[in-house]
């Protein structure tokens, strides 16, 4: 059925986002192709098939050329950012928001991590005035509500569930600090999310996250899968105003000119153009 809609449609290019896509597509021997890789250590079934293939950051473009794919552009994954609602100023509340957005899933996404820095911040700084919100859904929600009640935290963390974007792009605002504690990433697109929604931002030293902050410039970050040096993080946030405010600013402006998403599309019509004309 796609085979034939796509002779029916007869476009100039067809763009793929799974590289196995090709193997199903018999129409792709007679229309120039092009793949987007989303993230790093995929399988990559097909990929050399395709003619031309995109990376979204320069970390997956490292990846692919490790693993000797060649003719690689980058194009950074777009968010809508006047859809996202700023946060103005720190909210007169005693407690400090935090949130996580991502699927449930701890061997990637590191939730459990975040859950054992929180108990550090209790026991070790004596520091309880925060409260952390789960935003997604996945197979590690068991595991987490039971990490969750090990901890003692339950009356620290909630579990939000699956929400829309809409929801997140309203109520981004309402938080303190957006932390992104990931095992690996290629990107990390809540990330600058939250820079968009003017939070501050702490991520796990990956290079996904890294490059969007540009290592430090424009957000925080831990050593990775270190649950001290998270720990140790939140709380300097936590006790720096100022200093979280004038990144917060500059990060919101950096965000603005390398990922919304029209400069997304303008750079993949570059992209298009140019697979189209190579004869």
């Amino acid at each position: 059925e796609i085979n034939n809609a796509i002779l029916q449609f007869n476009p100039e290019i067809i763009h793929c986002h799974d590289s196995n896509i090709i193997n199903f597509l018999f129409v792709s021997y007679f229309y120039k192709t092009l793949l987007t890789v989303h993230d790093i250590n995929l399988p990559l079934i097909g990929i050399k098939r395709y003619n031309k293939v995109i990376a979204i950051s320069s970390t997956v473009k490292k990846h692919l050329l490790n693993r000797k794919i060649e003719n690689i552009s980058i194009v950074y994954n777009g968010i809508n950012i006047s859809k996202i609602k700023c946060k103005t100023s720190r909210h007169s509340s005693d407690i400090f928001k935090i949130i996580q957005v991502s699927r449930l899933d701890h061997l990637k996404k590191g939730q459990h991590i975040l859950l054992e820095a929180l108990y550090i911040l209790i026991h070790e700084y004596g520091i309880e005035n925060f409260h952390l919100d789960y935003v997604g859904e996945g197979n590690s929600l068991i595991f987490l509500r039971n990490l969750v009640t090990k901890y003692n935290l339950d009356n620290k963390v909630t579990f939000v569930g699956l929400k829309d974007r809409s929801y997140i792009y309203s109520n981004l605002m309402n938080y303190d600090l957006l932390v992104q504690p990931s095992i690996f990433e290629g990107f990390g697109l809540t990330v600058s999310e939250g820079l968009a929604a003017k939070i501050p931002v702490l991520v796990s030293a990956n290079d996904g996250p890294m490059e969007i902050i540009q290592n430090g410039k424009y957000g925080f970050y831990f050593k990775k899968e270190d649950v001290n040096d998270c720990a140790k993080q939140i709380k300097e946030i936590m006790s720096c105003p100022e200093k979280v405010n004038l990144i917060r600013e500059c990060a919101y402006k950096y965000c603005l000119s390398n990922f919304d998403i029209s400069i997304t599309a303008e750079n993949y019509c570059k992209e298009y153009k140019i697979v189209i004309d190579n004869k």
